[in-house]
């Protein structure tokens, strides 16, 4: 089977001239008053990190990135209980329904996940008190890039040895596109499974600009930099530190 990260760091990235963007309203990371969480919710069950299993040291960051939301979550003044306890509940429900796939064809039963996740959250919520599950994953996206650096998810980072604008007009090099960045997304949802909350932040890019093409980050540099996950988490929790409240979606 073809690495599906490598593919994607490594695919040819589709580059164009861009115009400048309109102004997008700003995003609201909740989809209910951050007062009525803060009033509804006290303890947040916390589903272990989602990483792809292809993803360079995936082990390593799927524990460190549990232990810094726990941390942030409990900056916050929630109490919090851990990604193994959800991971047994679940795991056990999940053996108990048979597992979510299709011997016959192979394909994943969704409706089946979902009901083990519902009924996973109602069981932590009966165990352990859990008023909302956070479900934090870490995920590949296709970011735009203009002149030299990418923004997204509330970080911006150089995408290598990028020109000015007028140099890349004369010399047929890039001036804007697309490259594969990796961010960090979390959604608190409550017992029932209705969204409380959803943000993501920005990690680091998967591929840099070498001469005139893109080649994927090493594997050691794939999230191994403590600063940039620490501030990614820090980025997708930044809602609930702010004092005044994020603006409607529309």
């Amino acid at each position: 089977m073809i690495n599906h990260f490598r593919s994607i760091a490594l695919m040819a990235l589709t580059l164009f001239v861009a115009g400048c963007a309109s102004n997008k309203p700003q995003y609201n990371p909740f989809q209910v008053k951050k007062e009525d969480i803060r009033d509804r919710v006290k303890i947040v069950a916390l589903a272990p990190v989602r990483v792809g299993d292809d993803m360079p040291n995936g082990t390593e960051a799927r524990q460190q990135f549990g232990e810094l939301v726990a941390n942030e979550l409990g900056t916050l003044g929630f109490q919090t209980v851990p990604g193994t306890e959800y991971e047994q509940v679940f795991n056990r429900l999940r053996d108990e329904a048979g597992g979510f796939f299709d011997p016959n064809t192979g394909k994943a039963d969704n409706d089946k996940f979902k009901k083990v996740q519902d009924l996973c959250r109602r069981e932590l919520a009966t165990k352990f008190h859990a008023d909302a599950v956070l479900y934090p994953a870490i995920h590949v996206f296709m970011v735009h890039f203009v002149q030299d650096h990418a923004k997204w998810d509330g970080v911006k980072e150089s995408i290598g040895n990028a020109v000015p604008g007028w140099v890349s007009a004369l010399s047929g090099t890039y001036s804007s596109g697309t490259v594969p960045a990796l961010s960090l997304c979390v959604t608190l949802k409550d017992i029932d499974g209705n969204n409380l909350y959803s943000e993501c932040g920005g990690i680091q890019l998967a591929a840099k600009l070498v001469g005139h093409t893109f080649q994927k980050v090493n594997d050691e540099n794939i999230l191994t930099d403590a600063q940039r996950n620490t501030n990614a988490v820090a980025i997708a929790f930044k809602a609930f530190h702010d004092e005044e409240p994020a603006a409607n979606h529309n």
